[in-house]
Parts: C-alpha cells; structure tokens; sequence
C-alpha cells in the first residue's frame, strides 16, 4: 500500500480514516488520515493538496506531534524546490533534517554518507540537477 501508484487506493483510505477516527474520537488516527491525505494528494498533483497540508498543520500544531511536524516540513522544502526557490530550499532542509534528527525521524549513521542537508542553493543544483529541469 506505500507505493505511489497505490496513492489513489490510499486516499480513499485516509479519508474514511479520518472519518471514522473523528466520529469515535480517536484524534492521533484522525491526523494520521490527514498526514496520508495530504501525501496522496500531492502525489496526485491534485489542487486541494495545498489546502489539505494546511488542514494537516493546523491539526498537528494543536496535537504537538512533532513527527507528523516533521513530514509537514518534508513536504514544505518539496514544495520550495517545485517553486524554483532553492535557497530558501536549503534553509528550510537544514531545519527540517535537525527536527528529524531530534524526533528520531532520522538515523544519522544511514544519512551521513548522504552529506546531511544541501550546503546552498547551489550545492543543491549540482546534487540533483533534474531539480531544475522539473522546476
């Protein structure tokens, strides 16, 4: 079910999730059924994926749940490189790899020989420059 050709089965999914999770008061599983809708729906290039991220921040900010924060910020340093804002990019990265690392999000030993975050904007156009072509 994680693959992303599976994204449309999984958002029916989140969305009965969510339902029933809301409905029997189950707040941790409700934001897990919006931490998966909002995914899916970028993965869809659907135009409700904006505001389901903010549905999903708002949700997550109340509940504190800094690993769902986490991938809220994933999706956020994505959603700057699509823009063509790398540098921005790039600061955004770093603060979202130090929140990983203190949410256990991240295993440094496995990350390391990735370098970390990219350095600047730069260092981001010559690690991925299929980046640009996308942008």
């Amino acid at each position: 079910m994680l693959a992303p050709d599976l994204a449309r089965d999984r958002l029916v999914l989140a969305n009965e999730l969510i339902g029933v999770a809301s409905e029997s008061g189950h707040e941790f599983l409700a934001l897990m059924g919006l931490c998966w809708r909002a995914v899916d729906l970028f993965l869809l290039g659907d135009g409700r994926a904006g505001r389901a991220l903010e549905d999903l921040r708002e949700r997550a900010d109340a509940l504190m749940s800094q690993n769902i924060l986490y991938i809220i910020e994933v999706l956020d340093v994505m959603r700057l490189i699509r823009a063509g804002r790398l540098d921005e990019a790039v600061a955004a990265a770093e603060r979202c790899y130090e929140l990983g690392i203190e949410v256990g999000e991240i295993d440094l030993p496995v990350s390391e020989p990735l370098g970390g975050p990219p350095a600047n904007g730069n260092d981001l156009r010559q690690r991925y420059p299929e980046l640009l072509e996308a942008c």
